[in-house]
């Protein structure tokens, strides 16, 4: 990263602008690998002393490639927590075909009025354009090419025989467990295929290598125009007033395209899902039934494409009050939300509730904050901080299946939250401590989760209601100068975040209009929220000498990890028949991953290269910093796990459908030297 600014030049101009770039061959994981630039310019002319105008720009443009979690069964096949099965050889050299890459630059253009010793003004107009998109595998009418697709693991596999042999090839050959490449290029390009009537058009026939296998890349392009204004006025030496205006429009297009017709001449847009359920009907298997039996080259849209459009329009004021022994605020916001969404694909399933625009989802909210602090003295102070707002859901929420239709979920509402928070704050010379104690209720959010389902033998949309959380908790923190360069601290955090009611479920079919459950009961009441370890506690030691170097030490301890959890097994239909026994608290209990510890160390050394070249004009300053994570090389613990939303209705087994997991880094190293002039 190379940084340059000139601070402010005659004339009031000034400039700023810092380039950077990360690479990776390949990360700790194999299969992954990181390729980024990014950068910041800014420009600022100022006008007298009131007035001033800046221009400023910063992205970031990534490539990497990206793990998957995976089944305990792999990684224990494999030997390794870091196993991924993303990736495989081709010609020698290591694919991956989950591939992320992210570009969307934002600019600034802002303004600054001073308009007197007690008031100014500050307005931005921002603009952010780009896109985002992750590759897979996607395929029609040939089997499932991933290597831990659970049918390949010995697991699965009743011959005892074939199991030993599957167990022995996961174990020993690694081509055996990554993508085999070569075979889905072979079976592309041994699949010739007529398609008549190609795009739709009478007698049109297509001839050529069909591919069942293609790299497919899920797009997100957005266009992203936003005004803010500020307005900041100090009445008197206890009374200041902020208020502002947030206005913001979105656009964002979602669409599959092809990425790689692996070895094949074309791939053609059909809904295979559809096909499965109704195989002798050509309007319904197209996924854009005005150009049907639609043939794709590479970088062509396929599968859906729609528009999101998005608009937010807000006001807000907060006078700030400050005495000498309380300092206070209240803070009111008033806001609107709403959008729609335009299809650009008139679905075979969908006929008329697929393309074009929907009606205009609104929603009106508000929030109310305040807030106070009691200064006990000159170094103790207590606070207490409280809220209450609604919130809008959010767009993908809202809409039960916005690759298909129009159609919303009728459930859908703002979510009401209330916050609460009091603490203790210390502010010693030796000693500071900071403790929070903070409570939360959310009601009436809402999700949509997309899997296959079991029983339904196709993709489900599962519209959930009704999610009531709590969060309560407790938060610590201090630090105390033991003497001599030597200083010690500590953090506790103790939650505990639940659901407090039963949340609703509608449940519709991907390829048809049915709605198969109706206000379906998830029984999720108590139930943990994922999403992180809910205690954490660490210790550290620093030292600081007096030649500009120093070393630190922290201990670490996570623990209540929470896996997030399958509503639809915690139903009627996910448990039934059995009411009760060792079978039904399987199917219910919520999995929790094992607390874990962790040890981590750093040196730092800075030289002021002044002392040793006198000649130097400018201050210079020469850092270096290592440092050292997970000394212990824990490679157990758990940072994300979560189950499987397919689940085996039919003999409620539910190891046919493990949870599936991330592993944190074990021993890892950071080096980093930088020059500062």
């Amino acid at each position: 990263m190379a940084t340059y600014g000139t601070g402010l030049m005659k004339g009031g101009w000034s400039f700023a602008a810092s380039i950077s770039r990360r690479w990776a061959n390949e990360g700790y994981v194999q299969g992954t690998f990181y390729n980024g630039i990014s950068w910041f310019a800014s420009i600022e002319k100022r006008f007298g002393t009131n007035h001033s105008i800046s221009l400023t720009q910063f992205g970031a443009n990534t490539v990497n490639g990206r793990a998957t979690a995976a089944v305990q069964e792999v990684y224990d096949l494999a030997g390794s927590n870091y196993y991924n099965p993303s990736w495989g050889y081709q010609n020698g050299e290591k694919r991956s075909a989950n591939v992320g890459r992210q570009e969307s630059p934002l600019t600034i253009l802002a303004h600054e009025w001073k308009i007197d010793d007690r008031s100014d003004l500050k307005t931005s107009l921002g603009y952010q354009f780009g896109s985002y998109s992750v590759t897979g595998l996607d395929w029609f009418n040939a089997p499932d090419p991933r290597p831990d697709f659970y049918r390949r693991l010995p697991s699965y596999i009743e011959d005892p025989t074939m199991a030993a042999q599957a167990t022995y090839l996961w174990q020993n050959d690694e081509n055996y467990r990554q993508i085999n490449w070569d075979n889905l290029y072979e079976v592309n390009m041994n699949n010739y295929e007529t398609i008549d009537s190609a795009n739709g058009i009478a007698g049109n026939s297509v001839y050529g290598k069909r591919s069942r296998y293609i790299m497919s890349e899920r797009v997100q392009d957005t266009k992203r125009y936003s005004l803010s204004s500020t307005y900041n006025n100090t009445i008197n030496d206890n009374i200041i007033v902020t208020a502002g205006l947030n206005i913001q429009h979105q656009e964002t297009e979602y669409y599959r395209r092809v990425n790689d017709l692996l070895g094949g001449d074309f791939y053609v847009d059909l809904n295979q899902f559809a096909e499965l359920a109704y195989p002798d009907s050509f309007q319904v298997l197209q996924n854009n039934l005005d150009t049907p039996n639609r043939i794709l080259q590479v970088g062509d849209k396929y599968g859906y494409d729609y528009k999101a459009t998005v608009n937010r329009r807000g006001v807000w004021i907060q006078p700030q009050f400050k005495f000498n022994k309380v300092d206070g605020f209240v803070g009111l916001q008033v806001m609107n939300t709403n959008y729609y969404r335009t299809g650009f694909y008139r679905s075979g399933v969908f006929q008329d509730n697929s393309l074009g625009e929907s009606e205009v989802q609104n929603f009106n909210n508000y929030g109310i904050k305040a807030g106070a602090t009691y200064k006990i003295n000159g170094r103790n102070y207590v606070f207490v901080n409280a809220a209450t707002e609604t919130r809008a859901p959010l767009f993908e929420d809202v809409f039960i299946s916005p690759r298909t239709r129009n159609l919303t979920n009728p459930n859908a509402t703002n979510e009401k939250i209330m916050a609460f928070e009091a603490g203790y704050l210390l502010r010693a010379p030796k000693t500071k401590i900071r403790a929070t104690a903070y409570y939360t209720q959310m009601n009436d959010g809402i999700n949509n989760l997309t899997f296959y389902h079991e029983d339904y033998r196709t993709l489900v949309n599962y519209s959930l209601s009704n999610m009531d959380r709590r969060h309560v908790g407790l938060e610590i923190g201090a630090d105390h100068n033991l003497g001599k360069g030597f200083s010690a601290s500590t953090a506790i955090a103790i939650g505990q975040y639940y659901y407090t009611d039963r949340m609703n479920a509608i449940v519709t079919a991907d390829n048809s209009s049915a709605v198969l459950a109706n206000n379906e009961t998830i029984y999720s009441k108590n139930f943990y929220v994922a999403g992180g370890p809910q205690s954490a506690y660490t210790l550290g030691l620093r030292y600081r000498a007096k030649k500009f170097w120093n070393a630190y030490l922290n201990l670490n301890y996570f623990d209540k990890i929470w896996y997030d959890f399958n509503p639809a097994r915690r139903t009627i239909s996910g448990v039934a028949p059995y009411s009760e026994g060792a079978i039904r608290e399987a199917i219910i209990d919520q999995l929790q991953a094992k607390g874990q510890f962790t040890m981590d160390i750093s040196f730092g050394k800075s030289w002021k290269l002044n002392n040793y070249f006198p000649a130097m004009k400018k201050q210079t300053f020469f850092l270096v910093n290592v440092g050292v994570n997970n000394v212990l090389n824990n490679t157990n613990i758990i940072t994300n796990g979560y189950e499987q939303l397919r689940f085996d209705f039919a003999e409620k087994n539910i190891n046919k459908f493990p949870a599936k997991r991330f592993y944190a880094y074990g021993t890892n190293f950071l080096a980093s030297v930088a020059l500062r002039f």
